[in-house]
């Protein structure tokens, strides 16, 4: 899955609100199994990606890179295996081609990170001593330290807000964007806080 080098995610999202539309909820939450990323598609020029990862700069500077990955349509982004990545104990997360996961954003690493799913079924996530870091949950991460991803957790990577939810969270929060955006009339989705339970 590929995130943030054009704007091809506005038809992925289509398809996901189509099936919300059709399919039941337990339908939804059979056919897709695991955990999600939700993510702000990136619409600034600073977010143009080159070859080097750029500087979060400062703070408040990194807080507007979050600001506006929070704007704009939403991309709905799978945890799961790339079928073209040789190591099936990890998922790779990165700013290269090659990962499993590839964030084309200036403040994500080529690599930045790895997942793990265990036996258990549980998730987590690796920062591999990436340039500008990872936080789950405004804490940030020691690199090359698992630590535990949970359904509504929030993960910054660089400065880019990913929302982590299973199926039934996925669907909850398509619904209600689906309901604001005819309520509004819109097609401009917005990121909004997890709702804790």
């Amino acid at each position: 899955m590929t995130w943030g080098d054009e704007p091809a995610a506005s038809g992925d999202i289509r398809r996901w609100y189509a099936e919300v539309q059709r399919a039941s909820a337990a339908d939804f939450a059979a056919r897709h199994q695991g955990l999600f990323f939700l993510a702000g598609q990136p619409r600034s020029e600073l977010d143009k990606v080159d070859f080097r990862t750029r500087e979060a700069r400062s703070r408040l500077e990194a807080a507007a890179d979050v600001a506006r990955s929070e704007q704009g349509e939403i991309c709905v982004i799978p945890i799961e295996k790339s079928p073209r990545n040789p190591y099936k104990d990890r998922i790779s997360i990165g700013r290269a081609r090659n990962c499993d996961i590839v964030i084309r954003h200036p403040s994500i690493s080529k690599l930045h990170a790895h997942i793990r799913v265990h036996e258990d079924k549980s998730y987590t996530i690796i920062d591999l001593g990436s340039h500008n870091g990872t936080s789950i949950d405004a804490r940030q991460l020691a690199p090359n330290v698992a630590e535990r991803l949970g359904v509504d957790s929030v993960v910054v990577l660089g400065t880019v807000v990913l929302r982590v939810l299973d199926a039934e969270r996925l669907r909850e929060e398509l619904v209600r964007r689906l309901a604001l955006s005819s309520e509004r009339g819109s097609s401009s989705l917005e990121l909004s806080p997890p709702s804790r339970r």
